[in-house]
């Protein structure tokens, strides 16, 4: 049984693994840690950013060192058994003027991250509005994602892998469709108030098919309950996508929000 003392232990492993290189300037959380909203064996670990000196990756032999180091740190994190995922890093100038528009909220908007050593960067993150077009723009191409995959529910039966690529489809969709949504109807929220922000936008659609699933709950579906969950899936975003068409929201998309 997972505890949130894996998680501190996490966040432990991370710092003491990279803050012993001078290279290293920063590491800042993000997610379910830095809101103090784990829910253990289930949320992933590690959300996090290495902030490097801008000298650390100007040298190829340098940057091959400090890369080992950090390969080892995940490997040390990915050891404790806890969903996981590596955690980003980012040269000092890149997170200053170039940081991804997609992240932007979670750092700028109080509350949804922290300092877990070293600088503490957030108030001077910026973004480009390149970046800003493609955070806005990554709606539509998660969608044709997900209707790449409808035909695989009209199978009469499904192969192991086709039933792991529907369930994998939906659980990123459960967690990223709702910001991307948002983001293209220009609501710059942070991903953890996203489905909230939605069923504010659109009261009247049905959001059931983007409540949560881990994993091992779609995994205990037949294949007929996994292919109809998908169906109903794609019906919300056919729904959504016209009533992003709806907002008139194309008009501008390198806006960048005056609160930024």
């Amino acid at each position: 049984m997972k505890s949130h003392k894996d998680y501190r232990t996490a966040v432990s492993l991370c710092v003491d693994s990279v803050m012993n290189d001078s290279r290293c300037r920063s590491v800042m959380l993000y997610g379910s840690i830095a809101r103090d909203e784990v829910r253990p064996g289930r949320s992933d670990v590690l959300d996090a950013v290495v902030v490097l000196d801008d000298a650390a990756l100007q040298s190829l032999l340098l940057y091959k060192r400090l890369l080992t180091k950090l390969t080892l740190a995940c490997q040390s994190i990915s050891s404790l058994g806890l969903p996981f995922h590596p955690f980003h890093y980012y040269r000092r100038t890149e997170i200053l003027t170039a940081h991804p528009a997609l992240f932007l909220p979670t750092w700028k908007l109080e509350g949804f991250s922290k300092v877990a050593a070293g600088e503490d960067l957030r108030i001077a993150i910026q973004t480009t509005s390149a970046s800003i077009v493609v955070a806005r723009t990554e709606w539509y191409s998660f969608r044709r994602y997900l209707l790449s995959l409808a035909a695989l529910c009209i199978r009469p039966t499904l192969r192991a892998f086709e039933r792991k690529i529907i369930i994998d489809a939906m659980v990123k969709s459960q967690k990223k469709l709702p910001l991307l949504v948002c983001l293209a109807c220009d609501r710059w929220v942070e991903q953890s108030e996203s489905h909230h922000e939605l069923e504010r936008m659109f009261p009247t659609f049905d959001l059931t098919p983007l409540q949560f699933f881990c994993p091992s709950e779609l995994q205990q579906f037949n294949d007929r309950d996994v292919q109809e969950s998908f169906m109903k899936l794609l019906d919300c975003v056919e729904e959504l996508d016209c009533a992003v068409i709806g907002t008139g929201v194309y008009e501008d998309f390198f806006n960048v929000p005056s609160h930024w």
